[in-house]
């Protein structure tokens, strides 16, 4: 049996960033991930930082907060790629783009410095994709970023700070006695701990299962691909229409109908959703993305998914049809009601902690560690910990949590 004050299970950014941030505090930290640090969903997404697709209150607060974080982690962590590069959205039609200059003006009134393009100032920012399209939003806010050089980085922080990481080693059983949270089981051992705080994003259900606690979130799949770099140059993100079918943040008056973006292949596809996108990392390769669906914990990629993305992605940036694919992948997200994570203590259970529901984890991983802090009075955080508590997605019945159920299911890691 080894013991810690606390044990962070799961190694993505969202994991990491907790295990960083208490490790500064003082306290001895451990890290256990199944895999190695970024293996799942962190080092499978694209990198993007789109502030402007984020909701107007807490989400986007969320998100202009840990853009701040990541643009200061990036000058204490120089081996991972970030790139302050604006984003835009493009529009094909006049009609389209006039909904577009309604949504800026709505972006503008939550704060952000949001503006139009017309088509040259958009095809100025990106000349590879179709000279047809009507202009763009643009917002200066929106970055990019490595996500696996993130972990990677992380990582190696987390071992100057005195973190003990415990790689390919899975979580199979939260440990109690009584009311109280006293560590994990994982790999056949007992680790214990004062407090346990689980970061394993999807894979967290299955732990939380056996305490009585229902279904949190919903497994997004989400698969992109890389191609060999590219003869040209741009730099913002760039989100094709259907990107306002997809987000939240696109329901403004107006576009109560939000399907009419959605990509002209939706029928065919009638189990996922489409969103298109790109980015060109500095080393000339480009990211592509995104199939979208919720089909259960499938970390692998789709054929149908593969066909929709790259037919429609070189329907609108014709130049990428000559590009090699070097890779293509799929990651699982966990996508709560809301969209929002959930960071709060485990009512009834003391010592346990959820750190996960990040479905947006670029850009909300750093605040949920603040958060985290603040729950353990270790330090203030800016945000509030109220729009993450987990009483907003129970029953209204209070929770109670069982000690005699069997262990996870074994298809579920950590």
């Amino acid at each position: 049996m080894r013991s810690s004050d606390i044990i962070v299970v799961g190694g993505g950014t969202v994991g990491l960033t907790t295990a960083c941030t208490l490790a500064e505090h003082g306290l001895k930290v451990r890290l256990i991930e199944s895999h190695s640090p970024g293996w799942g969903a962190s080092g499978r997404n694209q990198g993007f930082l789109g502030v402007q697709t984020r909701k107007s209150g807490v989400e986007l607060q969320l998100a202009l907060f840990g853009r701040e974080l990541v643009e200061e982690a990036s000058l204490r962590l120089s081996s991972f790629s970030f790139r302050p590069c604006g984003g835009m959205t493009v529009f094909d039609t006049e009609r389209d783009l006039e909904f577009a200059a309604e949504f800026v003006s709505q972006r503008n009134r939550d704060g952000l410095p949001m503006e139009v393009l017309n088509r040259d100032q958009a095809l100025s920012k990106c000349p590879i994709v179709r000279h047809d399209i009507a202009g763009a939003t643009w917002n200066p806010l929106d970055g990019h970023q490595n996500t696996g050089e993130l972990c990677a980085a992380l990582a190696a922080a987390a071992e100057r700070l005195g973190v003990e990481l415990n790689l390919e080693i899975r979580v199979t059983r939260i440990l109690l006695e009584g009311d109280a949270c006293t560590g994990v089981e994982a790999g056949g051992e007992e680790f214990r701990a004062g407090t346990v705080v689980l970061a394993a994003g999807v894979w967290s259900q299955g732990l939380v299962e056996p305490l009585g606690l229902p279904t949190l979130f919903a497994p997004l799949r989400m698969q992109g691909a890389l191609t060999e770099p590219g003869p040209w140059r741009f730099e913002p993100i760039v989100y094709g229409p259907s990107a306002a079918s997809v987000y939240p943040a696109f329901r403004i008056p107006g576009n109560d109908d939000p399907s009419r973006f959605a990509h002209q292949d939706a029928a065919r596809y009638p189990d996922t959703m489409l969103l298109e996108c790109i980015a060109q990392r500095p080393d000339g390769r480009v990211l592509m993305g995104c199939p979208l669906d919720m089909l259960g914990l499938k970390d692998v990629t789709s054929t149908a998914g593969a066909a929709w993305m790259f037919s429609a992605l070189t329907s609108r940036f014709p130049e990428l049809g000559a590009m090699a694919i070097e890779r293509f992948w799929a990651g699982v997200a966990p996508m709560t009601k809301d969209s929002l994570p959930i960071i709060d203590k485990v009512p009834g259970v003391d010592g346990l902690i959820l750190n996960t529901g990040h479905v947006f984890g670029n850009l909300s991983s750093f605040p949920g560690a603040r958060v985290v802090a603040a729950l353990l009075g270790l330090a203030d955080c800016k945000l509030s910990s109220t729009p993450f508590s987990l009483s907003r997605l129970l029953p209204d019945q209070e929770t109670a949590h069982r000690t005699d159920t069997p262990g996870t299911d074994e298809r579920r890691h950590a």
